[in-house]
């Protein structure tokens, strides 16, 4: 089917991300610490939450992803959920707003 992406594409936050999930691939396949998750997040100024939004996609939309960056990336998934979303100043808090008080 035909979907518009417009709205997403015009997202700085979803760039953010999908470039913050390629660098991370990069980090992990070659064990460059320095820039790996979670410093990924600062490097690009990335909320952790925004991140997580994107993970799954770019996991299940990348076939000849490794199974080793899969697990990886669930990890993240996890930590993110964990924790990391939680966090002050995280974007999740304005949507708990959003959603509370419909």
């Amino acid at each position: 089917g035909h979907h518009n992406f417009t709205t997403l594409l015009a997202n700085e936050s979803f760039h953010r991300s999908l470039f913050a999930c390629c660098m991370e691939t990069v980090a992990a396949s070659y064990s460059v610490n320095s820039m790996a998750f979670p410093a990924i997040l600062e490097i690009v100024d990335l909320a952790a939450f925004d991140m997580y939004k994107v993970i799954e996609s770019f996991v299940f939309h990348e076939p000849e992803l490794p199974q080793q960056l899969r697990r990886h990336f669930g990890v993240l998934d996890v930590t993110i959920l964990e924790s990391l979303a939680w966090a002050e100043g995280s974007p999740i808090h304005a949507l708990m707003k959003v959603y509370t008080k419909e």
